[in-house]
């Protein structure tokens, strides 16, 4: 099992870094705080841990906590003492290992972010970022690059998928629901959980239906929270209309406007009123290009993401401008989406 993410996980490990934030049933790492803590420590504890886990979205925190637990076992497996801070020989071993598990680089960087994440937390040395690890992480980028399999969707794919999209769904309702929905995912550059919820309804930054306004020409839609945007500062997304009605945005959202209920939550929502959620999109998307005969592992939700933003480079935008639509704030973040269309 991973340890506490705020505190030191083990005291006989670590004896030059004061760690003073503690999770329910650890101790202090020197016993010159133990009386410190006890008097303040209960009061604060549930408030500190609050603001720390919500100074990342939910899903990064999530995915923190699977790299760091991920992580203490695999030292565990290995026979690895569980040595705090982590020494750089185990944190290179560990690269090697999720490497040959065949794990990509994003998936291997977010392990690691994880891993130092609650280094920094503890104020603990963080070997993460040593150079020989940072080349290795770059390494595995470059070769796995080659294996990426996630391809981009364009706009002609786009209006083969919306073409059989009623011969999947139930009813006429269904078929504009997810036509607005696949058309506004992929030119609004929407990350699927900006347009569904979660497995448990949870709807962390999704688009509300009183947040979005159909205009003749374009769409301004207002994104209270994103994955970039903790605080809730928020931004309006402007998107255009396009002439092939077939996928236009405007068109489409129109459409699902006239039958959609009447009522608040999140902007797509079925007949019943249960808000559409990330497995129904990634269902229906995958099952469109069965029947279309592509192959579904090679697409997923984010193709959308990725697609537009490969069009729009290959169009001759921008960088910068294409970086502001993306909503990405460094060249690397935005520069992995762009793929070669096969």
């Amino acid at each position: 099992m991973a340890p506490p993410v705020f505190s030191s996980p083990d005291v006989a490990t670590h004896d030059t870094t004061d760690v003073l934030i503690q999770s329910s049933g650890t101790r202090c790492i020197k016993e010159s705080y133990q009386d410190a803590y006890e008097i303040f420590g209960n009061h604060f504890e549930a408030d500190i841990n609050y603001l720390l886990q919500n100074s990342v979205a939910s899903n990064t925190f999530k995915t923190y906590l699977g790299g760091l637990e991920s992580f203490c076992n695999f030292r565990v497996n290995f026979g690895l003492n569980q040595k705090w801070p982590a020494p750089l020989q185990d944190v290179i071993f560990f690269i090697t290992h999720l490497f040959k598990t065949g794990l990509s680089h994003s998936t291997i960087n977010c392990y690691l972010s994880g891993i130092s994440f609650f280094h920094k937390l503890n104020n603990l040395l963080d070997n993460t970022q040593c150079f020989v690890v940072r080349k290795m992480v770059e390494d595995v980028r470059r070769a796995k690059s080659k294996l990426n399999s996630r391809l981009p969707l364009t706009r002609e794919l786009l209006e083969k998928i919306v073409s059989v999209v009623p011969s999947l769904c139930s009813s006429q309702f269904e078929t504009k629901l997810f036509t607005a929905a696949f058309s506004l995912a992929f030119h609004g550059l929407f990350r699927v959980g900006e347009l569904t919820v979660g497995s448990k309804g949870i709807a962390d930054h999704t688009v509300l239906f009183n947040n979005v306004k159909v205009c003749d020409e374009f769409l301004p839609v207002y994104l209270a929270t994103s994955k970039t945007d903790q605080l809730g500062t928020g931004k309006v997304l402007t998107i255009s209309s396009q002439y092939n009605v077939k996928i236009c945005p405007v068109i489409a959202l129109s459409s699902y406007y006239m039958v959609r209920p009447s009522v608040e939550g999140p902007l797509f929502c079925h007949y019943d009123t249960k808000p559409l959620t990330r497995y129904q999109f990634s269902a229906v998307l995958k099952k469109s290009l069965a029947v279309l005969g592509y192959k579904g592992s090679n697409y997923k939700s984010r193709s959308f993401r990725i697609g537009m933003d490969t069009t729009l480079s290959i169009e001759g935008y921008a960088d910068d401008y294409v970086k502001i639509l993306v909503r990405w704030k460094s060249d690397s973040s935005y520069l992995k989406y762009i793929r070669v269309p096969v």
